[in-house]
């Protein structure tokens, strides 16, 4: 028996472990798709996209802080998911305390809300 017969028998879970071991291709969702290899310097710039943070189980934020300036300044984006679905947009500046913690001062805010159009439409309270 030469090796091509051996290695046609082998079962579908099997082949896709070694694909996946192989950093080219993935089988995702029921199909195959490329994979960025993580020596390309795509795969670098990719990493420096910030991941989103899970605070509880109906929060989610996302930090997209510029710190190269010398009062580091960017947007905070938090996601609420409960009965609706609300975005809060905030336009802040990093500072830091004697203790060395990071701190943000709010500068400006929004609030949305996602209706039922599929769209986000700004909340907007009224004070008599």
């Amino acid at each position: 028996m030469n090796i091509e017969n051996y290695f046609m028998n082998l079962p579908i879970e099997l082949i896709n472990k070694i694909i996946n071991y192989t950093d080219v291709l993935t089988f995702r969702y029921g199909k195959y798709i490329n994979r960025i290899p993580k020596k390309d310097e795509r795969y670098k710039m990719l990493s420096l996209i910030p991941k989103p943070i899970r605070v509880g189980c109906s929060k989610v934020v996302l930090k997209l802080i510029n710190y190269s300036y010398d009062e580091p300044c960017g947007y905070l984006v938090e996601y609420v998911f409960s009965d609706d679905i609300k975005a809060t947009t905030k336009f802040v500046k990093r500072i830091t305390d004697c203790f060395d913690m990071e701190a943000y001062v709010e500068k400006s805010s929004v609030k949305y809300i996602y209706d039922i159009y599929s769209g986000w439409t700004t909340i907007v309270y009224y004070s008599m």
